[in-house]
């Protein structure tokens, strides 16, 4: 970037090459098509995680795959748990009779005092009912649903399958399995049983296997030919680089098997070209977490160093930063013939600030899902699978949020200047080091991103005047051509696409799109917003300018 160039972005507070860089209608997936839903753990952001309840809605949701992760019991049935401990997500707690059963024991070098389910048969499992995890979610159907086998998950993706026409495939997952070896219960090989007596032993059919261990992937591609993906993860995302932290001996930074083996090697030699050339000789995949190539980077730091708690919460979060990419994972894996299957997307955790705003955060986790998609995923898991599969939809129709902005930085038009971008880490960055306060508003409308999604889409000019530090827009040609003939103006290209409004009013399926007007010294100063609830003042007239998506 010229500094002539950076100058202006800087005094402007928005440099972005515009909302239509950010993708195009086709999914950069390795086979082009788009990217697979994955059910994680069901729909385990509206029902308790692992049971047939929560798969049921997630397939009626739209998923395209449902995960059951996979324990043992005590007589060696597969059951549907997130870990082998069960204190944290049925009830067992609550029953006298297995008071007893509460031990101490290790998983994968962590202790705990809990229920453990490779002490229980199928029989008394079946007794327990689920609860849910998270604190913050929806209790009501706390002990309301059994703890269902790996068979019953099977038994209903099947059924679904038939009633509605579309295929539904499984993503199971080995939980611990050096674990469940040591426990005298290892899961391989009732696992591929299990998958033979459903008919699945080939690599096109709906079932894929997923571990965070090496060993027993490998293991299982000597058993069947279905698909395998190699999980991978990191210790946690560093908000002062943006980057993944990788620690010696630690079970979310390295394989279980590899640490109990004396291997020194941790997932971030996995993910390196020649890491992932190995990988693809037993698996078809990769599981990273979402932060291994797209991190999140705070905006502002304290005085020691420590990234500052920008949003007022009283947490130093995520919120606080921008994402940011951090790696070359995925053009990585597709060099290698993987596909890549991040996790997860969830609507009600906090969001980086680039992320686009909206009622419940679902605008946020769009802005999301959609970064993912551009970056190439060919799938990727989700607790909230209708926003997914509606952010897949949007993606597919280049419609994509443009995010407003307000400053009190250079203000003219009264205390607080607005502005439009489609590029938040951008804008963050630069009104960072700008020293400006800046903050994302709820105002957030969805437009489209090129010409092809629908015959009546216009595109709308973006111009910027550093005379007054302010963008125009417009929908109409005459308008733009005037723009481009009036210095300093200098054009931004196309900032969106968006429908025209005839006589102020904007065509079904699609929302009106005000500009409010004020003038200054002269001056005429605009603000688009999508809320009708902005104030008039200071703004003296408002019309629709043009319709965006709905």
């Amino acid at each position: 970037m010229r500094t002539s160039t950076l100058a202006r972005c800087l005094l402007a507070l928005a440099c972005t090459a515009g909302i239509a860089s950010l993708h195009a209608a086709e999914f950069p997936t390795l086979d082009r098509a788009a990217p697979l839903v994955i059910g994680h753990r069901g729909a385990s952001g509206y029902l308790p995680e692992h049971t047939l309840e929560s798969y049921r809605t997630a397939i009626a949701m739209g998923a395209d795959f449902i995960e059951p992760d996979l324990v043992s019991t005590k007589d060696g049935v597969l059951i549907a748990r997130h870990e082998p401990v069960l204190g944290g997500t049925t009830n067992v707690a609550s029953l006298a009779k297995f008071a007893a059963r509460k031990r101490k024991a290790k998983i994968d070098g962590i202790e705990y005092d809990d229920w453990f389910a490779s002490d229980f048969t199928l029989a008394e499992i079946k007794e327990l009912r689920a609860r849910e995890r998270v604190a913050s979610r929806n209790k009501r159907f706390d002990n309301a649903f059994e703890i269902p086998t790996f068979q019953e998950v099977i038994d209903l993706a099947k059924k679904e399958s038939a009633r509605t026409g579309r295929t539904i495939g499984i993503y199971p997952e080995t939980k611990h399995p050096t674990w469940h070896q040591q426990q005298n219960l290892p899961l391989e090989r009732k696992l591929v049983d299990t998958l033979v007596a459903a008919g699945w032993t080939r690599k096109t059919d709906p079932v894929v296997i997923q571990s965070f261990e090496v060993g027993n992937l490998k293991q299982l591609r000597t058993m069947t030919a279905v698909r395998l993906v190699q999980l991978l993860s990191c210790y946690d995302n560093d908000l002062k680089t943006g980057n993944c932290v990788y620690l010696p001996n630690d079970v979310d930074s390295a394989p279980w098997d590899f640490i109990a083996s004396g291997d020194r090697r941790t997932y971030a030699d996995l993910i390196t070209p020649a890491g992932l050339a190995e990988i693809k000789t037993y698996a078809d995949g990769v599981g990273p977490w979402k932060r291994q190539f797209i991190g999140v980077k705070a905006i502002a730091f304290n005085a020691d160093g420590s990234p500052r708690d920008v949003n007022g919460d009283g947490s130093v979060n995520e919120a606080d930063g921008v994402s940011r990419a951090n790696s070359n994972l995925v053009a990585d894996a597709h060099a290698a013939g993987l596909v890549v299957h991040p996790y997860t997307i969830r609507t009600d955790w906090p969001f980086a600030r680039d992320y686009a705003g909206g009622t419940g955060r679902v605008g946020a986790a769009t802005s999301e899902y959609q970064q993912l998609f551009a970056a190439g995923v060919d799938g990727l898991f989700t607790d909230f699978t209708d926003d997914a599969v509606a952010a897949r939809a949007a993606y597919a129709g280049d419609v994509a949020y443009v995010l407003e902005y307000a400053s009190d930085a250079g203000a003219i038009d009264g205390p607080t200047r607005y502005y439009r971008t489609a590029s938040g880490e951008d804008v963050m960055r630069l009104a960072n080091a700008a020293g400006a306060r800046v903050s994302r508003t709820d105002d957030v409308f969805k437009a489209w991103t090129r010409a092809t999604a629908r015959a009546d889409l216009r595109p709308v000019c973006r111009y910027y005047d550093p005379s007054t530090v302010r963008h125009v827009y417009s929908i109409d040609p005459a308008r733009c051509s005037a723009f481009a003939a009036q210095l300093p103006l200098v054009s931004e290209g196309v900032a969106f696409h968006a429908v025209p409004a005839t006589n102020g009013t904007c065509p079904a399926g699609t929302t009106p799109i005000t500009q409010w007007i004020t003038t200054v010294n002269g001056v005429a100063y605009e603000r688009y917003s999508a809320d009708t609830r902005v104030s008039a003042s200071p703004y003296a007239s408002a019309t629709v300018a043009f319709c965006g998506a709905p």
